[in-house]
């Protein structure tokens, strides 16, 4: 796989990423309790954090002098991690 398919990748997962986790949010709103809202946009962010990174790299910028996705959420994904949310979808399945 070349570098810019590689890019393009990065970009549609994060992008799809955050979509997913907005759209869910939104649809849910009223029924989530603030604490999974949070984790919910923290979810987002990681994705929009990974195109960001697909797009540091579209402009120019070499990998190792990027900061990675994970890197830029650390404190994000460390309350994730502490916190864990299982969602369940409309048809109750989990996800």
């Amino acid at each position: 796989m070349e570098i810019e398919e590689k890019v393009c990748h990065e970009l549609k997962e994060g992008l799809t990423l955050a979509l997913g986790w907005l759209e869910t949010l939104f649809q849910r709103w009223q029924t989530l309790p603030d604490a999974q809202r949070q984790q919910m946009v923290a979810g987002a962010l990681l994705g929009v954090n990974r195109a960001t990174f697909a797009l540091d790299q579209i402009e120019g910028k070499a990998v190792d002098e990027i900061a990675p996705p994970e890197e830029r959420m650390a404190s994000e994904l460390v309350k994730l991690a502490e916190d864990p949310i299982h969602l369940v979808s409309a048809n109750g399945k989990s996800r």
